[in-house]
């Protein structure tokens, strides 16, 4: 029998009082549009409805299911979580304000699919519902040292059964999802256990029960044209992605590798406009971090975005902290960069410098106006004065100087806007540490040991 007609099956399974219970109480009585996803027959919508009086959608992949669903929901559609089919328009069409997930991720042979599919409906408000059975469950447990290893009819070895969650495993599969972790009401039904099930729920929680919100920060970076390797950071904070463009196959364990045409020959250039545009690029997040793709992390991004926006929507790195570099002026920085091209340590085309730089005091840009260090960038990059401030940066880039420290306070002077300076230098602080530029593909725990 095909896994597909397993789920056609007109059987559904009685909700217990616990699953429902704490369902209900994660959605919240202010949820007024819901999706219910893997409804089956509408169940779980109805009591939802009969709670907060909401609207609220289905979706399932037995077509019997839905038949039943639509007696009891606003509106239900036949979907495969697992095939190529796109989201019913219907559904895509609609902002919720709680997604749920009961007793489905167990069902699927790749339930990430799924949950990426389920973070492009969701905004950064909307509550995300997960329910799923824990195969470490201490009475398995037990089983499983015995040797068995039996599935039955339903419970925690329902023969449906195809992905097996324990605690750990679900954290990191929500983490993987872009998911953070928000509360929690597990099923811990042994009695004498609630307290210290609590404290380790995954040996005494015969069900997780989770709510998770889409995370909202990611710390991102790019590499073009075969120049360095990404470096795994040392350090991973939980609530944050870690995000890597680029034009190579480039694996690694923590940044998710996204693969993208490069627009440009010069590889600078190309990764330039990631670097600059995270709005564009990175939508379903409100606050990044960008770093160059040779700085090795290895502090707490929690920590600099908690620190970054006390009075400006963007934090950058003062070029006057940089030892034997420090500098407070454009015009100085371009016959810096002027100067190593005649060095031979080619930096950029010293005529287009030269042309950006007049064009600047011919506007009456004045000298010593302050000087990003641009290897590190913290911005609320939805912000509508940060994308203004964002697309005329990427426009000076694009007529001048690929050198980007060149252009930044010329446009923040043009728009009147502050960003903040954090704290010690770009090369090396608390958060993060440049490494030199790979000349080969080395490993990254070597590029680590020879630079530290």
């Amino acid at each position: 029998m095909q896994l597909q007609d397993h789920y056609q099956k007109t059987h559904y399974k009685k909700i217990n009082r616990f699953r429902k219970e704490a369902v209900l109480k994660l959605v919240g009585k202010d949820a007024q549009r819901v999706l219910d996803v893997g409804c089956s027959n509408g169940e779980m919508g109805k009591y939802i409805k009969a709670y907060n009086n909401s609207t609220v959608f289905g979706v399932d992949i037995s077509a019997q299911a839905i038949a039943e669903a639509r007696k009891k929901l606003n509106a239900a559609y036949v979907y495969d979580a697992e095939g190529d089919a796109p989201v019913p328009k219907e559904i895509l069409q609609q902002p919720y304000d709680a997604i749920v997930i009961s007793e489905v991720l167990e069902h699927l042979l790749y339930p990430e699919k799924l949950l990426r599919r389920v973070r492009e409906l969701s905004d950064r408000d909307t509550d995300i519902i997960i329910t799923v059975p824990n195969v470490l469950f201490w009475k398995n447990r037990l089983k499983l040292f015995f040797g068995k290893f039996d599935y039955t009819d339903e419970g925690l070895m329902d023969r449906g059964h195809i992905h097996f969650f324990s605690w750990q495993s679900l954290q990191n599969i929500l983490w993987r999802s872009g998911f953070e972790l928000i509360e929690t009401r597990h099923h811990i039904p042994t009695r004498g256990t609630k307290w210290i099930g609590r404290i380790f729920p995954g040996l005494f929680a015969y069900q997780f029960v989770v709510k998770a919100k889409r995370k909202r920060r990611v710390v991102y970076t790019a590499i073009f044209g075969g120049r360095d390797r990404p470096i795994e950071p040392s350090y991973r904070t939980k609530d944050c992605d870690f995000v890597c463009f680029t034009d190579s196959d480039l694996q690694s364990k923590i940044w998710d590798m996204r693969k993208v045409v490069s627009v440009n020959d010069d590889p600078v250039r190309a990764a330039r406009i990631y670097k600059i545009l995270p709005h564009k690029f990175l939508p379903e997040y409100e606050e990044s971090i960008w770093v160059d793709g040779n700085m090795l992390v290895r502090g707490d991004a929690d920590a600099v975005f908690k620190r970054s926006f006390a009075h400006a929507p963007m934090a950058v790195f003062d070029h006057r902290q940089l030892k034997g570099d420090a500098r407070d002026c454009v015009y100085e920085e371009a016959e810096a960069i002027i100067a190593k091209t005649k060095e031979g340590k080619y930096k950029d085309d010293p005529v287009l410098v030269r042309q950006q730089i007049e064009r600047y005091r011919k506007e009456g840009y004045p000298e010593h106006h302050d000087l990003l260090s641009g290897r590190v960038l913290v911005r609320k990059h939805l912000d509508a004065h940060v994308v203004s401030v964002m697309e005329q940066w990427w426009e000076e880039i694009q007529k001048g100087s690929r050198r980007d420290q060149l252009s930044f306070n010329y446009v923040a002077w043009k728009q009147h806007f502050t960003s903040t300076y954090l704290e010690g230098n770009s090369r090396n602080n608390t958060f993060c540490k440049w490494l030199p530029h790979a000349k080969k593909y080395e490993s990254t725990s070597q590029r680590h040991h020879s630079n530290a």
